[in-house]
């Protein structure tokens, strides 16, 4: 079965990131996301895999890079390859064999938590 896991790791230590030229960005990052492909027997093997590559992610060369995190957040769902788009498949290969066979570039965010979280009442004024 094909899965999709989408994973949020926080990072133990923040991270200093490239400036994107956004005026809010510090560079400085707390957690980041990462979606991953998965061919496994069940969810929870999918899972399992997906997190081996979510804690180790590829890095702009191509080489494993441990990160100090933890998975804080998943979301697996099983996923049909038969409904992907026919330039998708024609460029997939070895998607049939059991394993981790994509994974996206990581979305990193600083997720501050030094102010409050609002009430709902505040959303109104």
């Amino acid at each position: 079965m094909h899965f999709q896991v989408q994973m949020t790791v926080g990072l133990r230590t923040p991270m200093t990131v490239c400036d994107t030229g956004d005026k809010r960005a510090d560079g400085r990052a707390t957690h980041y996301v990462i979606i991953i492909g998965v061919n496994a027997l069940d969810i929870g093997e999918a899972v399992a895999l997906a997190q081996e590559i979510a804690l180790c992610p590829k890095d702009g060369d191509g080489n494993r890079t441990p990160h100090d995190g933890y998975v804080e957040e998943a979301e697996a769902k099983a996923i049909e390859k038969e409904h992907w788009a026919p330039e998708i498949l024609a460029g997939a290969v070895h998607i049939d064999r059991p394993g981790v066979y994509y994974s996206t570039g990581l979305i990193f965010f600083d997720d501050d938590e030094t102010e409050p979280p609002k009430k709902w009442w505040q959303f109104w004024k």
